[in-house]
């Protein structure tokens, strides 16, 4: 019995520590044009910035038009267009369908050689 309890134990916490830190390395890369996140580029990435153009739905957390803004200008008619390009085989001078790598903060915890923490009275 104990050792089943250790084995669950085990997979507890592999499970709340492991994997998302795993998710979180997945979720590193896009592909420029894939709007809606499903790692494709088809037309459903067309309709999708279609319907927050139109305000129809919000892009509230910024993925849809960070994924989908392949012209660099904010997400327009002009990022449907040109990935309706892409899927038709047209020229594709944005580089649509490339994988684009998420940029991670770097923050600095370094204090200032000359600054002294805050302790309060």
């Amino acid at each position: 019995m104990k050792k089943l309890l250790i084995v669950v134990s085990c997979l507890i916490t592999a499970t709340l520590f492991v994997l998302p830190s795993g998710a979180a390395a997945s979720n590193s890369k896009y592909l420029k044009g894939d709007s809606d996140g499903n790692g494709i580029v088809d037309i459903k990435d067309v309709t999708l910035i279609q319907r927050v153009i139109s305000e129809y739905i919000f892009d509230t957390d910024g993925s849809i038009t960070m994924r989908g803004d392949v012209t660099g200008n904010g997400l327009t008619v002009d990022d449907a267009t040109e990935i309706q390009r892409y899927l038709s085989e047209f020229e594709n001078i944005y580089n649509v369908g490339a994988e684009i790598e998420i940029p991670q903060p770097s923050i600095d915890f370094t204090l200032d050689e000359y600054e002294l923490p805050f302790i309060p009275n």
